[in-house]
């Protein structure tokens, strides 16, 4: 049992030492050159150890306490201090939801969009007014407030809907009045004038007198 427990501690105090020492090698470049200088272990070693790929074993669990000025027990206190620390934040309940400022309006709207006597546009835009000013009312000003203010709503959706289809009328109205490839006048492109059928006529008329006389 005494056998296992020591076993654990060595492997929290691996991961307390792995985890501080990848800290201290990300703050500067070659900083993991210049601790393998003062505790006695290769660069590449401490590479492997703070990238995972290396177990941290006793010897340089001693060698880093001292680096950083305590001794093994001081680091295996600091390793287990943390770990309760860790479990402690993971075991306490999460905060509890801030109040409702308006619980008699949210209860309100929670009963209406389980049914069908107001659309879903007209709650969300009412809601989204009503949650700018967080102050609640009695249920029956809600309820009063909430279908005068519907009333109006239907009203401006319906004359929004009666002008977008005049406006749609109005388009198809003047699409249809376009001059069509005859002209306005709805003559055919070549064909004679009346001014130019009376000239016609008249020139025919005096050559056909002509001839009479001759």
């Amino acid at each position: 049992m005494a056998t296992n427990d020591r076993i654990e501690r060595r492997k929290i105090v691996g991961e307390y030492v792995r985890e501080r020492l990848a800290k201290e090698c990300e703050t500067t470049w070659g900083r993991a050159f210049e601790i393998s200088k003062r505790v006695g272990f290769s660069a590449a070693h401490i590479s492997n150890i703070k990238d995972g790929h290396r177990n941290v074993g006793g010897t340089f669990a001693m060698a880093m306490a001292e680096y950083w000025g305590m001794t093994y027990s001081q680091l295996e206190h600091l390793a287990l201090e943390r770990l309760a620390l860790a479990y402690k934040h993971q075991r306490e309940p999460a905060p509890p939801p801030p109040p409702d400022p308006q619980p008699s309006l949210s209860a309100i709207l929670t009963s209406y969009r389980n049914g069908k006597l107001y659309p879903k546009r007209f709650l969300d835009s009412y809601e989204e007014q009503a949650r700018q000013v967080p102050l609640d009312r009695p249920t029956e000003v809600w309820l009063a407030d909430m279908s005068a203010k519907f009333w109006e709503w239907k009203n401006r959706e319906k004359l929004e809907e009666e002008s977008s289809r005049a406006s749609s009328a109005s388009s198809q109205g003047k699409a249809h009045k376009q001059p069509s490839a005859t002209g306005k006048s709805g003559r055919r492109e070549g064909a004679a004038t009346p001014q130019q059928k009376s000239g016609f006529r008249q020139a025919h008329g005096s050559g056909k007198r002509s001839a009479k006389a001759g």
